[in-house]
């Protein structure tokens, strides 16, 4: 594939929550602030637009631009109905000019489209990141081959199913060993319910670094490590971020 090919992948990577695929182009060095030739749109307005807080704290992590605006002048910031991504996105904006970047002027003249994988999202969806030749086998493979579910890939669209189906979790969050041993409650989207994600929200909460935190432990004993453990805690469970340096503190 072109550059250009795996930047349209790298945003619908994004727009899709393709963690995965995103990572993958990521590291083949493609640009994450390339932009749509028509809407202007880049990855991390897709991440945004999807409300995909583990992708957004991706993207941002590798030089993605939050003042880039689409062709109609938005921000990323601007797309979410999360709380926690506005925040992540709206932070040190102010310290940039006021006047949002843009796009060329023959770009904003052109008709507006939506991109065709948007139009009906299949659940568990992979963008394909092979190269030119293993792509072109598989267009040539007939359309109801494609359309077939793996048992995997049906393991992955029912738990997004099942995710989404708990639509908010209430935590109750603290840090390990902090002269404040007061818990906060903060809430969780059941679409968004990761481990990544859990320690993401939990660090903009408690005002840490997520940089610094190096495992979530569930109380009293419990460390949590993958993503279906963290998909069985229930409302108002206690949880801390054990930081970076800590280890006195297990």
């Amino acid at each position: 594939m072109t550059n250009p090919e795996l930047e349209e992948k790298l945003r619908e990577a994004a727009c899709f929550g393709d963690i995965d695929g995103v990572k993958e182009l990521i590291s083949k060095g493609v640009n994450v602030n390339s932009q749509h030739d028509i809407n202007g749109w880049t990855a991390l307005h897709w991440a945004a637009k999807r409300n995909h807080l583990n992708i957004v704290n991706l993207l941002c992590n590798h030089g993605a631009d939050k003042s880039i605006s689409t062709n109609k002048g938005e921000l990323p910031a601007q797309l979410t109905s999360e709380g926690v991504i506005k925040v992540l996105l709206s932070a040190n904006l102010n310290k940039l000019s006021s006047t949002p970047k843009t796009v060329k002027k023959e770009d904003k003249e052109s008709l507006p489209i939506t991109p065709n994988y948007i139009r009906s999202p299949p659940l568990g969806y992979k963008v394909d990141t092979n190269n030119r030749e293993q792509a072109a086998v598989q267009e040539k493979r007939p359309r109801v081959e494609s359309a077939r579910q793996t048992p995997q890939r049906k393991q992955v669209a029912q738990a997004q199913v099942s995710a989404g189906a708990a639509q908010e979790l209430i935590l109750k969050v603290r840090v390990a060993g902090s002269d404040d041993a007061d818990y906060i409650e903060v809430e969780m989207q059941g679409d968004t319910l990761t481990l990544e994600n859990l320690a993401v929200v939990a660090a903009e909460e408690l005002g840490v670094e997520t940089s610094q935190v190096e495992r979530v432990r569930k109380m009293p004993n419990t460390r949590l490590r993958r993503d279906k453990e963290v998909a069985r805690l229930t409302d108002y469970q206690e949880v801390e971020l054990v930081m970076k340096g800590a280890e006195h503190m297990q």
